[in-house]
């Protein structure tokens, strides 16, 4: 799962839940990041974010060039740290590259 990802990872997920996107969360935010190139489409079209706006985490990935970064629900162990390793990586170039632009 990925709760036991992240615990080999150091990280406690135990208290996280997912919830419904709304158009008050997209309002307040002045980013935001999506797993794919679809739901970035979808939240710009619903809720009418630019392309600025709202990124897709993969884009950002130094080794993998598939901008898609798949939901491994139901999958084995090493495909959820697979993706956890993905999601830190990317995530690691994209603080990288925002703080050079600072």
């Amino acid at each position: 799962t990925a709760i036991a990802a992240a615990n080999r990872r150091g990280v406690n997920l135990s208290t996280h839940r997912s919830s419904t996107l709304t158009a008050a969360m997209v309002g307040s935010a002045g980013l935001i990041v999506t797993m794919d190139a679809a739901q970035a489409r979808q939240i710009r079209r619903r809720f009418g974010k630019s392309s600025s706006q709202v990124l897709v985490l993969g884009d950002f990935d130094p080794v993998e060039a598939a901008p898609a970064i798949d939901d491994p629900f139901g999958q084995p162990a090493a495909t959820y740290d697979h993706v956890f390793a993905r999601v830190e990586r990317c995530s690691a170039a994209f603080t990288e590259r925002l703080f050079r632009r600072l």
